[in-house]
């Protein structure tokens, strides 16, 4: 079981690794050590050696490019895959948050489907007694952190802020207003009855 008041975290979008730089020192070095040879032996077959330097930081670069990628890859991967761990959970939990909503608040329907089922009067006696006007949207109350900014992932942020298909409830206590056509109006008035007895 979840706790509603426990953050979902966000996964954090996944950096791009920073760029490889020339490696001047190992392109350099080789130049350096072929003409120190060369002056020693004199044999012109060492400066073959001093292109070496500048092939091997070429390959040397390209590689570090590959292995960027690679791992930009893999951060992504990882990345999508928390997503939809995410979205799962979140999914769950809305979930939970309705049948737990209805089973506080259940409709007329319910009520007369199930009398033995409904735990209307195993509430605290200082909560108030809602009845159900209907189903709706409502906020879910879910909690998303971690990350960046606001604009982050907006999909599952609009999914966690609400709630489909929850209960709008109102305290008959407070009044209810019923504005409608005069036999849709009795049986809503009869519905609002049903659950303020049960």
């Amino acid at each position: 079981m979840f706790r509603p008041d426990e953050p979902l975290i966000l996964p954090a979008r996944p950096v791009d690794p920073p760029a490889p730089g020339f490696p001047l020192i190992a392109s350099a070095a080789p130049l350096v050590v072929a003409v120190v040879i060369w002056m020693f032996t004199g044999s012109a077959f060492v400066l073959l050696f001093a292109v070496l330097g500048p092939v091997i930081a070429v390959g040397s670069m390209a590689d570090g490019r590959r292995s960027s990628r690679r791992t930009r890859n893999r951060a992504e991967e990882a990345h999508r895959v928390a997503l939809a761990a995410l979205r799962t959970r979140v999914g769950l939990q809305r979930a939970a948050l309705v049948q737990a909503a209805w089973s506080r608040t259940p409709s007329a329907t319910g009520i007369l489907h199930d009398p033995a089922g409904t735990v209307r009067w195993s509430a605290k006696p200082t909560a108030p007694v809602l009845v159900s006007l209907g189903s709706g949207e409502v906020p879910s109350g879910l909690r998303l952190e971690g990350a960046a900014g606001p604009n982050d992932e907006p999909g599952i942020r609009e999914l966690a802020a609400t709630l489909s298909d929850a209960p709008i409830t109102a305290d008959p206590h407070d009044g209810i207003g019923i504005v409608a056509a005069p036999a849709l109006g009795r049986a809503l008035a009869r519905g609002l009855l049903v659950q303020a007895a049960a």
